[in-house]
């Protein structure tokens, strides 16, 4: 079975989390503020998207941490 392939929003999220860590989540969320506050919809939009997609890896990511250590355990 082949793996699914990410999407390039997917891509992006995991490359900032890899970088900045997850303060990127809140600084991705304050970016799409800003960007709407200022009238750049389209560009608000595609950041929550990355945003959305970047907290959607961090909670991924840490429900897998308990199981595996819960097995290492005892």
């Amino acid at each position: 079975m082949q793996p699914m392939s990410r999407t390039l929003t997917e891509r992006i999220a995991l490359s900032i989390l890899d970088r900045e860590g997850i303060a990127a989540i809140w600084t991705l969320h304050v970016a799409a503020a800003e960007a709407h506050r200022t009238g750049h919809p389209a560009a608000a939009a595609a950041i929550l998207e990355i945003a959305e997609a970047a907290e959607k890896a961090w909670i991924s990511a840490t429900e897998r941490v308990p199981a595996f250590f819960g097995n290492a355990v005892g």
